[in-house]
């Protein structure tokens, strides 16, 4: 008799640890299957190198034409205007009679002192005469030479108020303002008329107390005169004013056209574009630097013990602002390499890995404008 066995079928289960066994054959001798590790990339950063650059500031600045000359004529005598021959923007002459006042009054004055005086002088002479035969008394001679001595003096103030009756040009000009007409009755001081010298305009800005500093008298502007157009014309800083409005920090300069533009008028509006003098300065971008309690600092790029590029926070002094360019007083030496990009999680002596260093060098002179950040700025 033969006897056969029937074998059972594989159960599936059996199928995944077959799978596996066969993995664990095709291992190395450690029985461990190689796995590749991904190296992680760190914190990135970029950097910029600092530098000490050349730095100005430049502004567009409004003023208005104004004379650098202007004589106001206020009489000194009270009286009617017989005379004022001159009207608005008529030229004048040195000398030219200007305005003249009635002076019959005064002129009747002046004779009585006069006569006064002629009077006294005789009467001097005389006694002066007799004292040495004893027919006076030194007293009398002395009595007589005061009153000598005081009609000249009220025959002097006489005529000085008869010459004050008629007021003259003192310098070559042209009339700019006339208050009255002939006729006119007037007190004394009045504001009669304005010359002014027409080959000579200058211009007052005030400018922020931080620019100041920047400038001295003499320095070289340029600046637009709206009714003539964008031509730039030449002008020069006359004077500084030494005081600072303490509403607004801002303090006064006036820059006197030279040579005078041709239709240039007082009263025109004029656009000055301020522009100092370049500072050679260490300076670094605004938005490098950051704030705490304990101040302004940056983050620089060094290397550790362990040669390492890390992190790392440091204190700075500001100074002024160019822009989007701030002055570093204290605290960063040139060739420091200052941290751009990258400040997400970034902390005091954490690793970082630089991308991208940018050499400063590169970059041509840092013009700041008040409204607008320079073209050369980094963004």
């Amino acid at each position: 008799m033969i006897i056969s066995k029937k074998r059972r079928p594989v159960s599936l289960l059996l199928i995944p640890a077959l799978f596996a066994l066969l993995l664990l054959s095709a291992c190395d001798d450690t029985g461990t299957p190689p796995v590749k590790q991904k190296r992680s990339p760190g914190h990135l950063v970029e950097t910029i190198s600092a530098e000490i650059k050349p730095v100005s500031h430049q502004q567009v600045l409004s003023g208005t034409l104004e004379a650098a000359t202007t004589l106001r004529l206020h009489n000194e005598e009270a009286g009617l205007i017989t005379r004022i021959p001159f009207h608005e923007g008529d030229a004048v002459k040195q000398g030219a009679l200007l305005v003249a006042l009635d002076s019959d009054m005064i002129k009747a004055e002046l004779d009585k002192t006069t006569a006064q005086r002629q009077q006294a002088g005789i009467d001097y002479n005389r006694l002066k005469k007799l004292l040495p035969k004893n027919l006076t008394s030194e007293e009398e001679v002395a009595r007589s030479l005061t009153t000598l001595n005081i009609a000249i003096a009220e025959e002097r103030m006489q005529q000085l108020r008869m010459d004050r009756t008629r007021i003259t040009a003192p310098f070559d000009g042209v009339v700019s303002q006339r208050n009255n007409e002939p006729g006119d009755a007037v007190d004394a001081h009045s504001h009669i008329m304005s010359l002014i010298k027409p080959d000579s305009l200058l211009v007052k800005v005030r400018v922020s107390d931080q620019w100041l500093t920047l400038v001295k008298t003499g320095d070289a502007m340029q600046l637009t005169i709206d009714a003539l157009g964008d031509v730039k014309h030449s002008a020069y800083i006359e004077r500084i004013h030494p005081e600072i409005d303490a509403a607004t920090r801002k303090g006064t300069i006036e820059l006197l056209l030279r040579p005078l533009p041709k239709h240039a008028r007082s009263g025109q509006l004029a656009r000055v574009h301020f522009q100092s003098q370049a500072n050679e300065l260490l300076v670094l971008p605004a938005h490098t630097i950051h704030h705490d309690i304990n101040g302004a600092y940056a983050y620089l790029a060094v290397n550790n013990e362990e040669d390492k590029t890390i992190a790392r926070q440091r204190y700075l002094t500001k100074g002024r602002r160019f822009g989007e360019w701030i002055e570093i007083i204290d605290g960063l030496d040139a060739g420091d390499q200052v941290i751009t990009k990258g400040f997400l999680s970034l902390r005091d002596g954490k690793a970082i890995n630089i991308v991208w260093q940018e050499a400063d060098s590169s970059r041509p002179d840092i013009i700041n404008s008040d409204n607008t950040a320079p073209a050369n700025a980094a963004p």
